[in-house]
């Protein structure tokens, strides 16, 4: 095998963890490639002498694509997407530009850089053997470990941790589609690190942050790929815990169970099906405009809800080549961001309910695809083809584990549910089961919820076997 020197690109580079790495991987006798955005103070990262340096902003595609232009030809041994921005929030102060933005550069920037890179990397797999993706993601991207004895971390990080558990997903996704390319996937948790981002009240130093994350890189083997690995050594342990079909087919259901059922319209959507059930109310609803969501929870002002299900989604097939970041940003914020607005805009109203009947539930639509431990190679046909929808499933997942931590005192249940594999409009009618099977059993399962299992993921899909199914 050859003994050429190693290349690594990071992102970020000019300041914090980025420049630790690169001073880190330099004194390592690497050729270092630092990235820089306009007005960035590049000098400390200059001083390193860096092998390369790209104007980058990662979440600009255009931006991205001429990078690795700049790059044609030379070989990546070492990808560290490290570049993120924070928000701090809670749940009621979060915006939908919150989200959409961290999503945009947490999760679709190291997306894109990674597939535009594919070839350098490929090029360092044929002089040494493999090469390494590495995501700086963060404990807050963990969805099992978003709990309450963690919540004084993500209350106030609910974008942001969401956005990261959707880089844990993508990042799983390229690990599964390619896991014959001999280049190595994994997410890193840096620890609590004194950034700009946090204000420096991190209790970690950039530059150990760096060389205990690059130690862990060092060690990785394929067998490796797509784990979520914790890099803080004052943490402990390695491994993290990572109108119409089924809408319409909820409606019959619970009519028939004599329930007031509120219905939700869009413009121009045929609603003969939903009217002949003679619904308590139907409002007018985009979940992914918020001044629409806000003007349906004026309309229910003093309604109490006793269940919200969030079913209303998009699904647009695609693949490691094939999808764009539009796709990415449009089912992230129809898929995730619309459900975490409503339910937060309904939650007087769920109130309500707590009051008369002693406890509400928020029932999401997610999917199996929505799960990163059933990323597998066993299910790579599944997963392959749905790139951006599985990440927005997966952020979906990630925003009600936060609210049902946040919200543990107010008897509201929130979980999460895979329908199974329904013929709807999405997957043209591919599906093996009927709608009204996967509404009759996803409400068998939420008839029988209890407080104790608010913030769990279930399958409803009585065809697939288990009722829990891994984050």
């Amino acid at each position: 095998m050859a003994t050429t020197k190693k290349t690594v690109l990071i992102t970020g580079s000019t300041r914090s963890i980025g420049l630790a790495f690169a001073e880190y991987y330099t004194k390592q006798g690497w050729n270092v490639i630092g990235t820089t955005r306009p007005n960035s103070n590049t000098d400390q990262l200059m001083a390193l002498s860096p092998f390369k340096t790209v104007m980058l902003e990662t979440s600009d595609e255009a931006s991205v694509l001429e990078a690795a232009h700049q790059l044609e030809g030379v070989p990546i041994d070492l990808l560290i997407n490290n570049a993120g921005i924070y928000i701090e929030d809670d749940f009621k102060t979060t915006t939908k530009d919150a989200f959409m933005s961290q999503f945009e550069v947490n999760a679709v920037g190291p997306f894109l850089l990674s597939r535009a890179l594919l070839p350098n990397l490929e090029l360092a797999v044929k002089t040494h053997g493999t090469a390494t993706v590495a995501q700086v993601s963060s404990f807050l991207g963990s969805i099992g470990g978003n709990t309450k004895e963690m919540a004084h971390f993500f209350s106030h990080s609910y974008a942001y941790s969401t956005s990261k558990a959707a880089l844990n997903m993508v990042t799983r996704s390229m690990s599964v589609g390619l896991h014959d390319s001999n280049i190595i996937f994994v997410t890193l948790n840096p620890g609590y690190v004194a950034t700009d981002m946090n204000g420096h009240k991190g209790s970690l130093k950039a530059s150990d942050s760096a060389e205990w994350m690059a130690e862990v890189v060092g060690n990785l083997s394929m067998e490796d790929s797509g784990k979520f690995y914790n890099a803080d050594k004052t943490f402990g342990g390695l491994d993290l815990p990572c109108t119409r079909s089924i809408g319409l087919a909820f409606a019959e259901y619970y009519t028939k169970q004599g329930w007031n059922v509120i219905g939700t319209t869009r413009p121009n959507s045929n609603t003969d099906q939903l009217m002949a059930l003679s619904p308590f109310r139907t409002v007018m609803l985009e979940t992914s405009d918020e001044a629409s969501v806000l003007e349906a929870a004026r309309q229910l002002e003093g309604v109490p809800i006793d269940l919200l299900i969030n079913n209303a989604g998009i699904y647009i097939e695609d693949d490691f080549k094939t999808t764009t970041k539009d796709a990415f940003m449009s089912q992230f914020e129809v898929n995730a961001v619309g459900p975490f607005l409503l339910s937060r805009a309904l939650l007087p109203n769920l109130e309500l309910a707590v009051k008369t009947h002693g406890t509400a539930t928020v029932a999401q639509v997610s999917s199996f695809l929505g799960s990163i431990g059933g990323n597998t190679k066993e299910m790579a046909h599944f997963f392959s083809h749905s790139y951006a929808y599985s990440t927005s499933k997966a952020a979906l997942n990630m925003v009600t584990r936060s609210m049902s931590v946040g919200l543990h005192d107010s008897n509201i249940i929130f979980v999460t549910l895979n329908p199974g594999y329904v013929a709807t409009d999405m997957n043209g009618h591919k599906g093996s089961l009927k709608a009204s099977d996967s509404a009759e059993w996803m409400a068998e399962v939420v008839g029988n919820l209890s407080m104790e299992d608010s913030g769990k993921f279930y399958n409803a899909d009585k065809t697939f076997g288990g009722l829990d199914l891994p984050w």
